[in-house]
């Protein structure tokens, strides 16, 4: 199923230009906000400062009515009678007359009118002072009283000027009844208040300072909001400009790179590969098709099996790690040699596997070739060591009888008879040429094996080839009675090598004479068949067994037993039989029953003359 990603810098589908759109549209977004949040901050402390004005106001009135009532009462007590006075006269021996005569009073009352910052007075229902009538704030806060209030605190204008106005109720107390009695008051009754008025110019010039200040501070704390807000969205313009850049950067290296390059997710969804990679896929998912897909929709399962358990260990353990992995690609088997690492996309959190891999499939098949040339070459040094050890005792065995014989002849010839001489040299005739054949096959076999046996195609008659070989055995032939039948037309000529094509008369015919009994028969037959020439050595011998014939051609570890006349022999004739026919474009095979003797058959075609 194929899957859409939005990653970071991985993403190739990322539009910057939106980005940084949706940048631009958050840092205004965030400017409004911290505007309308520093505006209302502003407001809430303005309004906080009206409301501290008002508190600051109101327990100064509270003092100076706390002082003054405090005044009144003491003097009330003390059977005085307190006015407050306003200006420098005595304005309450006018209203009262003789009736306060020597009775003490006290000027509380320290303010002017003139100042007209702070208006002290005491007012009342109908007061015998017409200056103590209640204005109409001062009335309507003496209505209130009577309806339960205890105080009246408001602003309000006096001449076209802002005061602040406190009004405290005032009881009727015993010592008023002495003025008040006939005006029918009664102890307990509001019948005045105190009111003061206090200019609100001082106040408000403090106001309008805090205000200025706090105004100035809550712009500087915007600005520096603001200056932040362009910081981190400078910052955040400058890292998406590099994420592009890092990105055009990252994929150019990647698709660019000589090597196969290929990015995917801990489900095994492919994110990226660069061409070299997607040459390595099966057909049908090259160019672009593999985009969307797991590598379990590529992959066969045993495959994607060992390429998740090595993605897992990269997981896992979050360090990068070097892998031999196998791919199947139309039919050809892939090895790479794959470094693994995991990335971390800090935009979405995720982990990926990036993978960089080196096509080794030559590699390993050389690899592969060398490990089986290292193997047959121990197995030739073994076999080299063993055969060198068996050829050296051979060597050296047939010295024991050609010393004793040779021995007897150079010092008791004259007591020996003729006939005891001549067996004496017919034995030391046959151990000579054993010793010789034995030289000449180790002599072919290290020229095979070095390569330095050349082929020298000359034209040869068969039958007399075959002659001469037979010739050279005859005293072997002779001293074990053997038939030996030749069907070979004279007439056959051959084009070959002719020290090769007697080495091999000589290995198969000297076996032949070995291994069948007195009396025996070998044949030697020669034919024409499509185009190449056959030959055949037949025995009547003692035959090989199924098992031993497939080591009959195994080389210095091949197969070898004695002879019926317990002659001793090395196992490397036949090998070297093999070579040299294979040498010369030919085929050898044996057939054989045991007790019933072997056939040894080779065919080989004319070889070209080479014109020197």
């Amino acid at each position: 199923m194929k899957k859409e990603y939005r990653l970071g810098i991985l993403n190739r589908n990322i539009k910057f230009q939106d980005i940084l759109r949706r940048y631009r549209i958050i840092f205004y977004s965030v400017l409004v906000f911290w505007t309308i949040l520093m505006t209302f901050l502003l407001l809430w402390k303005i309004y906080d400062l009206k409301n501290e004005q008002k508190n600051l106001v109101l327990n100064e009135v509270k003092i100076i009515t706390k002082r003054d009532t405090s005044f009144i009462n003491w003097t009330l007590v003390h059977g005085g009678y307190c006015v407050l006075n306003y200006d420098s006269n005595t304005v309450f021996k006018k209203y009262l007359g003789e009736k306060l005569k020597g009775l003490s009073t006290k000027n509380i009352g320290s303010q002017k009118l003139s100042d007209e910052k702070i208006i002290v007075r005491t007012v009342g229902i109908n007061p015998i002072n017409p200056n103590n009538n209640p204005d109409e704030f001062e009335r309507e806060a003496l209505q209130k009283f009577k309806s339960g209030a205890r105080e009246i605190f408001a602003t309000d204008t006096i001449n076209g000027k802002n005061f602040f106005r406190y009004v405290f109720p005032l009881n009727v107390k015993k010592e008023c009844l002495i003025c008040h009695a006939k005006e029918g008051y009664k102890i307990g009754e509001i019948k005045g208040a105190y009111s003061i008025a206090i200019s609100t110019s001082n106040y408000e010039k403090y106001l309008s300072h805090q205000i200025r200040n706090d105004a100035i501070l809550h712009f500087v704390i915007w600005l520096i909001g603001l200056f932040g807000a362009l910081v981190v969205f400078k910052a955040l313009f400058k890292y998406a400009n590099e994420l592009k850049l890092s990105q055009e950067q990252f994929y150019e290296f990647l698709d660019n790179a000589p090597l196969s390059a290929f990015i995917k997710d801990k489900e095994g969804n492919i994110v990226y590969m660069n061409k070299v990679a997607e040459e390595s896929l099966p057909e049908q998912y090259r160019d672009g098709k593999w985009k969307g897909l797991k590598d379990s929709d590529i992959w066969p399962k045993d495959i994607v099996e060992s390429l998740r358990k090595n993605d897992l260990e990269v997981l896992t353990t979050m360090k990068s790690k070097v892998f031999e992995e196998t791919t199947v690609s139309d039919g050809k088997r892939n090895v790479w040699l794959t470094h693994k690492f995991p990335f971390k996309d800090n935009s979405d959190g995720n982990v990926y596997i990036i993978g960089i891999e080196i096509d080794i499939t030559e590699r390993k098949e050389k690899e592969e070739e060398i490990k089986k040339y290292m193997k047959k070459l121990e197995e030739i040094n073994k076999n080299k060591d063993k055969f060198i050890s068996m050829l050296a005792h051979d060597l050296r065995s047939p010295f024991t009888p050609i010393l004793g014989y040779t021995d007897l002849l150079a010092t008791s010839a004259e007591y020996l008879t003729y006939q005891e001489i001549k067996e004496y040299a017919h034995s030391l005739d046959i151990i000579v040429k054993n010793q010789f054949q034995l030289l000449e096959n180790i002599l072919d076999w290290s020229r095979l094996e070095s390569g330095r046996l050349k082929l020298e195609p000359t034209e040869l008659n068969l039958f007399d080839e075959v002659k001469k070989v037979i010739n050279l055995y005859q005293p072997f032939i002779n001293d074990k009675e053997i038939k030996i039948i030749e069907k070979i037309d004279p007439s056959y000529e051959i084009v070959t090598d002719q020290h090769s094509l007697n080495t091999i008369l000589r290995n198969l015919i000297s076996n032949a004479i070995k291994f069948t009994p007195r009396k025996g028969e070998i044949r030697v037959l020669a034919a024409k068949e499509n185009g190449f020439y056959k030959i055949q050595i037949i025995d009547t011998g003692v035959g090989i067994s199924a098992e031993n014939i497939t080591k009959i051609f195994g080389g210095v570890s091949g197969y070898t037993t004695r002879g019926t006349n317990n002659e001793k022999g090395t196992g490397l004739g036949l090998s070297i039989c093999k070579e040299l026919v294979e040498k010369l474009g030919g085929k050898i095979w044996v057939e054989s029953e045991v007790g019933k003797g072997s056939t040894f058959s080779f065919i080989i075609p004319n070889m070209k003359i080479e014109e020197k």
